[in-house]
């Protein structure tokens, strides 16, 4: 019986990739682990990892909220994303979906074969892009464990010795996926059904909420950490999908298995380290411009996937790769900073016209005639754009499509214009001008009916803007609809008349509106019992924080544990 084969690294890479990343292991192994034996690693890591587990003793509350304040920070994707993180330090694993035990493993991997009809058949490409993609999760994985230098201080005021032993740990634990006979052993362990694991995560998607859930569950801080980051880059590694919802789940059944893993962390380590190093080098101050890079890569066709990550592993991009690369990151930046808030409202284009040397690779139209291969009506995208003397020679593509055009650097490119780009006054409403309440304006600026108002704001950046805008423009994200529900979030989309493109407004920094003939001021001076200033419950809470850190200190780790456990009951009163 046919079954859905393995794919193996060295199935994947070329001999010399191969001995690149087995060498960078080697070196990884002699910084990690020193000239330590397996056995002694094995027995130091129980010991350094027992320290831990009772130094964090009466502490999880607060170290599980310091790891998702910790993530957040270092990966501010995670709030573009509108991410949620739940995140748990115990020795328990109460996972929502735990992992298979090996008989079952066994028969779900029966029914992934290819004479059975309902099972898609699977390319060694599909599987061999997956596992990569797996490799360069658990990579991120491991170099985002290390965060925790970023709360040093808070670590100290608990212990001045546990960012020592978090450190040592990850080292034990982490470097002994760079021996090979320490690999060996462990996939024997796994062969007999035995589990070594120090944490787990796992994602969900919210239908409802339209939100990713992150759900990490460790045996201490710094594995929790670890899941939380591998969990941020599952959810990145979803972009490598098709559509086919039973395929996904063929390649995911053939590929993420526990027998994979050990080799995942060995070498996705530097296969992600090859890749962030373009990102580095560029100097990007926004590092959501990092995953969203990987997003990108992962969407890349097969032909163009394996030759870029295998030259980058091996330090030999084409000046081509580079360009793409370079490109991709400089028209992720600049959709960022589109928007005012730093949340996405990317628009796809809706131009009338614009000329050759305007357009940019990633930019998305709706050709309003036949160009090429392409009939009018057709999405497509531009895959490059490069000077070719006086002309601009353009690619485009539209799924399996390509077609490339020379065009002079002042022609004129078309494209269908999409929305009614009216720019008639709303009605004037029958509320009178003056002070109102940022609610009554809300109401008001959604009785405008798709007609122009005069907004005036705060922007991110404590400046004030004001807005020609009006509502009841589609807002889209590349390929999609909006990631998340933005009036959740505070913030409200338009579409800006003088800049031609969509802009996300915080409503809560609104502080006069023009609608017809009437201003409105946003009188926001009153403050209920139900309003708290955003920024005094932040210095509330750090006061609070820090009383209980000094009360604390001074507490054995019996009367800390019940204090803290007190802590939680007050807390949910108070809820």
């Amino acid at each position: 019986m046919a079954r859905l084969l393995e794919v193996e690294y060295e199935n994947i890479f070329r001999p010399e990739t191969m001995a690149a990343l087995k060498g960078k292991s080697g070196e990884s192994l002699k910084q990690m682990l020193g000239n330590k034996e397996l056995m002694q690693t094995l027995t130091k890591s129980q010991e350094v990892l027992n320290d831990i587990i009772d130094a964090e003793k009466g502490y999880h509350d607060l170290l599980e909220g310091i790891a998702i304040e910790m993530v957040t920070q270092a990966y501010p994707i995670i709030d573009y994303a509108n991410i949620k993180i739940e995140a748990k330090i115990g020795p328990n694993m109460p996972m929502s979906m735990p992992k298979p035990d090996k008989e079952e493993e066994e028969e779900e991997r029966e029914e992934l074969t290819f004479n059975n009809p309902e099972v898609p058949e699977v390319e060694e490409f599909e599987k061999a892009k997956r596992r990569i993609i797996n490799g360069i999760t658990q990579g991120a994985s491991i170099r985002g464990a290390f965060a925790f230098y970023l709360f040093k201080e808070y670590i100290d005021d608990m212990d001045d010795t546990l960012v020592e032993k978090y450190n040592e740990i990850l080292k034990l634990v982490f470097g002994i996926y760079d021996d090979e006979n320490a690999i060996a052993m462990m996939l024997a362990a796994l062969a007999q059904g035995q589990k070594m694991q120090g944490g787990e995560s796992e994602i969900e998607y919210n239908e409802e909420n339209k939100q990713f859930i992150i759900k990490a569950h460790a045996l201490c801080f710094p594995m929790l950490v670890h899941e939380i980051v591998k969990g941020l880059y599952e959810i990145v590694g979803t972009e490598g999908f098709g559509s086919d919802k039973a395929k996904n789940k063929a390649i995911i059944g053939a590929v993420d298995k526990l027998s994979n893993e050990p080799n995942d962390f060995r070498f996705g380590k530097f296969i992600y380290d090859a890749i962030t190093k373009l990102y580095n080098e560029n100097n990007y101050t926004d590092a959501r411009i990092r995953e969203l890079f990987f997003a990108s890569l992962y969407k890349l066709e097969d032909g163009e996937f394996f030759p870029f990550v295998e030259n980058a592993i091996n330090d030999k991009l084409t000046p081509e790769q580079k360009r793409w690369a370079l490109g991709e990151m400089r028209d992720i930046e600049k959709d960022l900073k589109k928007d005012d808030t730093s949340l996405s409202g990317l628009g796809e284009g809706i131009l009338s016209e614009i000329k050759a040397e305007q357009i940019s690779i990633g930019d998305m139209f709706t050709l309003s005639g036949d160009i090429g291969k392409f009939k009018k009506g057709t999405k497509v995208r531009v895959a490059s754009v490069e000077p070719s003397g006086n002309d601009i020679k353009l690619t485009l593509t539209n799924g399996a499509n390509k077609d490339t055009f020379y065009l002079d650097r002042g022609d004129d490119f078309e494209a269908l214009n999409e929305e009614d780009e009216t720019e008639e006054l709303a009605p004037t409403p029958s509320t009178p001008p003056g002070n109102i309440s940022l609610e009554d304006a809300k109401n008001l600026l959604k009785n405008t009916k798709g007609k122009f108002f005069t907004v005036t704001f705060i922007k991110k950046d404590g400046t004030e803007r004001v807005m020609n805008a009006r509502l009841g423009v589609k807002v889209y994200l590349k390929g999609g609809t909006l990631a998340y529900d933005a009036e959740s979030k505070g913030l409200l989309p338009v579409y800006d008349m003088k800049a031609k493109d969509y802009r996300m407004i915080n409503i809560n920094t609104i502080t006069q509106v023009k609608i017809g003939n009437n201003t409105y001021d946003i009188d926001s001076s009153p403050v209920n019992e139900n309003t708290i200033v955003e920024g005094k419950a932040s210095e509330l809470f750090d006061d609070v924080l820090e009383l209980i850190r000094k009360r604390t200190r001074e507490m054995n780790d019996d009367d800390a544990y019940k204090f803290h456990e007190k802590l939680k009951t007050w807390t949910n009163k108070l809820i």
